[in-house]
């Protein structure tokens, strides 16, 4: 599938204590006009065209793909979450992150047409710091169909309902126990704060 159709995602760069290891992905969507109840998804983590902020997109390199089938409610313009763990996500759960590299997520459009959750209304320059991050990780930029700086208009740019968690991957026989890390798109559950995604 072309990386300019019909996505959306984030670029990131990991921090310096990897590699890391996703554990679970999260995905904020909203049925839209769709009482079908059921669906597939497919999420991939590429790397970066560059590692500029508000200019790195997802580069045509694909470490993981999966391709993800659900269930969602039966009523129409009802947000949900998504949550995906090691079992729905293999193929990106047994991908490791290597320490100060970009990445990118990208959720691709789904089987059905359905919405993703987003916060409208951030000032230009300003999405990236509305994510919560750990570990070091830093936010390079939100895009749509692989545009980078993603804007609903001239003044509003958003963020998407895309979030990830992992823990640091064991270097030793014996390793600490170590917290869920992450970054976390901080978005709101609400009818009005989505965009359709159109099935391909």
């Amino acid at each position: 599938m072309p990386l300019n159709n019909q996505n959306f995602g984030y670029a990131f760069i990991t921090g310096a204590s990897g590699p890391y290891d996703i554990d679970w992905v999260k995905l904020g969507l909203n049925t839209s006009n769709v009482t079908t109840g059921s669906g597939s998804v497919r999420v991939a983590l590429h790397g970066t065209t560059n590692t500029t902020a508000y200019s790195a997109v997802a580069s045509a390199t694909a470490y993981a793909t999966d391709v993800v089938t659900f269930t969602m409610p039966t009523t129409t313009s009802t947000a949900f979450e998504l949550s995906l763990g090691t079992l729905d996500i293999p193929n990106i759960a047994g991908y490791s992150l290597q320490s100060n590299s970009a990445y990118s997520l990208i959720l691709y459009a789904p089987n059905v047409n359905i919405g993703v959750q987003r916060t409208t209304g951030i000032s230009n320059g300003a999405t990236n710091s509305s994510y919560t991050v750990s570990n070091g990780f830093t936010m390079l930029d939100t895009f749509r169909n692989n545009s980078a700086n993603y804007s609903t208009s001239g003044t509003s740019f958003p963020t998407i309902g895309l979030s990830f968690g992992m823990t640091p991957a064991a270097t030793s026989a014996a390793p600490s126990p170590l917290p869920i890390l992450g970054v976390l798109a901080g978005f709101k559950a609400s009818r009005k704060l989505r965009k359709r995604i159109k099935a391909s």
